[in-house]
């Protein structure tokens, strides 16, 4: 994965979302993002361990899930407004991770 562009253009994934919301949500804002963030790097650890010998990927990829469906409870609980907003940045995050993957040629 390239981290460069990935940290980059999550950042401003971050910055767009919380102009567009406003800083009166700065912390519930981070926490979603914080959640986007893990549940894509149990995406990776999932990837990862599926193509390789490691038995671990059911964990991986069942907290990813998990993480997903909290994050988003969390938004729907304190963000109920900012919904739709919400998903196009965490579907503008899952396009910056595509975006960010390394092809082995």
């Amino acid at each position: 994965m390239n981290k460069l562009p990935y940290y980059i253009l999550s950042l401003l994934n971050y910055i767009a979302t919380l102009y567009v919301i406003g800083t009166s949500l700065l912390i519930s804002v981070s926490i979603f993002f914080v959640g986007v963030l893990a549940n894509q790097y149990m995406l990776l650890r999932g990837v990862q361990a599926i193509t390789g010998e490691n038995q671990k990927k059911s964990f991986f990829l069942v907290l990813k899930f998990f993480i997903l469906i909290a994050v988003f409870i969390f938004a729907m609980i304190t963000m109920k407004k900012h919904l739709l907003i919400l998903t196009f940045s965490y579907i503008f995050q899952l396009i910056i991770l595509v975006l960010s993957i390394k092809r082995n040629r």
